[in-house]
């Protein structure tokens, strides 16, 4: 504008009211200034507002005063470029002071007013606020390299594909995973698709397909690059549509997962060969425990043919005893009876001379003494009373003669045995192993009170056998067995396993030994 259009503008009151509307008016900073200083001559509100201050706070000082100090040196050389003319107009986005001290952007265009010798006149500056623009493009420019970090430190390609030109955008990750070149993929878009694996082409249909349906895809395939590799990639991609639903573009990511496709075929693998060795594991272990339960079975049947001959034995053993008790008790009883009464008339022979009626009276003697140890013996073979009178009598004659014997008092108890009869067999493992444990705790225990238990109850006969004699220690019953005891349990074990039950001891060194029988009562004898 020249000085003469101003001059005439001012001569103009109407003109000059127009001027002075158009000078205040809001949301755009106004400022007219001296070329040589840069000072403010006058400064709007508009202006003023921006810089949260008054407009006489700004008048008559220079626009540097509230420009950043990082942007004044580049503001003051580029204002004397256009006051020296080498600039038409000077327009440049810039930061400003505002009063509350914070820094703020803003857009200003200076144009310089020449009087009438054409020489720098006024400079008016027109100032527009664009802090809110300049901090959203700085945060869209953050968001950005975040996401071109993140992208880079996962590895992931970003691409998109514009429908209606069928542009392809890409970044650089999608160039080295695909192996291709950015000449070769703006020269020829398809070249991407070729490069997918034959037997993955119909993926990459079915993604385009959803891809025009707005719709988004995942999809997995390989791609043979143009070095021969032959690499794993995972795609993820979502369409981008208008207000109608039309799809306009889609935008995705590209990210090799070879190794992870690799570490799965391998896991696979593995898990195959595991699948393989446990199925001939199991038919091992199934072929292992087919010949194992043969075996049981065969030693079960062993074992029940064992268990049938001892209990034969046993039985033959006790028939046999029954049957030298008779014969001991009935022929030689009876010659011993005989031999008795004839050594007696003979001894009452008046005419025997005295000394032999004497040796008669000593013979006779050692023929009762003899003639008591073979009932004694045929007794101790078989008791004829656990035929005759059952368990319950046998018992307490048993204890009664042990108790005189070895001058240790027995305390007998019995419950629900008087009157009643069991299997011989029964009777006979419990009277044996009775029998056998008192001969034990004469022999080695030492005891000085023996209690005996035996009771009839809930379907078992029970026997309990207890001294306080000087009991049996752990590593006694683990060492040899010494003649006699230990041999006497493992016998009395055995019957009692023969009739079905089953024979316990309990021992500790100085607190005697107590033994324990159970035999359940078949169904007959309960």
């Amino acid at each position: 504008m020249s000085t003469d259009a101003l001059s005439k503008s001012e001569e103009s009151g109407t003109e000059r009211a127009a001027l002075r509307r158009l000078f205040e008016v809001q949301g755009i900073g106004l400022s007219l200034g001296e070329p040589s200083t840069g000072r403010q001559l006058r400064v709007n509100r508009g202006l003023a507002a921006m810089l949260g201050r008054e407009p006489a706070e700004l008048e008559g000082r220079s626009f540097l005063d509230f420009t950043h100090p990082l942007d004044r040196e580049s503001s003051w050389d580029r204002f004397q470029r256009l006051v020296n003319g080498k600039l038409s107009e000077l327009r440049m986005e810039k930061r400003y002071l505002h009063a509350d001290g914070s820094a703020r952007w803003a857009l200003m265009t200076v144009n310089l007013l020449l009087d009438a010798q054409g020489q720098p006149w006024r400079t008016l500056a027109v100032v527009m606020d664009i802090d809110a623009r300049r901090r959203a493009e700085q945060a869209l420019a953050q968001s950005r390299e975040r996401l071109e970090l993140a992208l880079g430190a996962a590895q992931l390609g970003l691409w998109e594909w514009t429908f209606a030109t069928g542009r392809l955008w890409y970044s650089d990750e999608v160039l080295q995973l695909t192996g291709l070149t950015r000449a070769q993929l703006d020269d020829d878009v398809d070249c991407w698709r070729r490069l997918v694996h034959p037997q993955d082409v119909e993926v990459i249909w079915a993604a385009e397909e959803a891809a025009r349906r707005g719709e988004g895809f995942h999809a997995e395939y390989r791609l043979v690059r143009p070095d021969g590799r032959v690499r794993w990639v995972v795609n993820h991609a979502r369409s981008v549509c208008d207000i109608r639903g039309k799809p306009l573009r889609m935008v995705g990511t590209l990210a090799d997962i070879t190794e992870r496709k690799e570490a799965e075929e391998a896991l696979r693998q593995a898990r195959d060969e595991l699948e393989q060795r446990v199925q001939e594991r199991t038919a091992a272990l199934a072929l292992a425990n087919s010949l194992l339960a043969n075996e049981v079975t065969e030693r079960r049947a062993t074992e029940g043919q064992v268990r049938e001959l001892l209990g034969q034995l046993v039985s033959t053993e006790e028939d046999e005893r029954k049957r030298i008790a008779r014969e001991l008790h009935d022929s030689l009883g009876q010659h011993l009876t005989a031999l008795t009464l004839g050594l007696r008339a003979v001894q009452e022979d008046p005419s025997l001379p005295e000394a032999l009626r004497e040796r008669l009276g000593q013979l006779r003697e050692v023929t009762r003494h003899l003639d008591e140890d073979v009932d004694r013996l045929s007794y101790e073979l078989r008791p004829s009373v656990l035929d005759d009178l059952g368990l319950n009598d046998a018992l307490r004659e048993l204890a009664g003669a042990w108790a005189e014997d070895s001058g240790v008092a027995v305390d007998i108890h019995t419950r629900g045995l008087r009157g009643q009869r069991f299997a011989q067999a029964l009777e006979t493992t419990v009277y044996r192993v009775v029998q056998e444990a008192l001969n034990n705790i004469r022999k080695h225990a030492q005891a000085s009170r023996v209690g005996l238990i035996v009771e009839l109850h809930e379907g078992e006969l029970r026997a309990i056998v207890e001294d306080d004699g000087r009991g049996i220690d752990a590593c006694e019953r683990q060492a040899p067995a010494a003649p006699g005891r230990r041999l006497g349990l493992r016998g009395m074990a055995e019957r009692a396993r023969l009739a079905g039950g089953r024979l316990d001891l309990e021992s500790e060194p100085g607190r005697g030994t107590t033994v324990y029988l159970s035999v359940p009562l078949q169904p007959e004898e309960s």
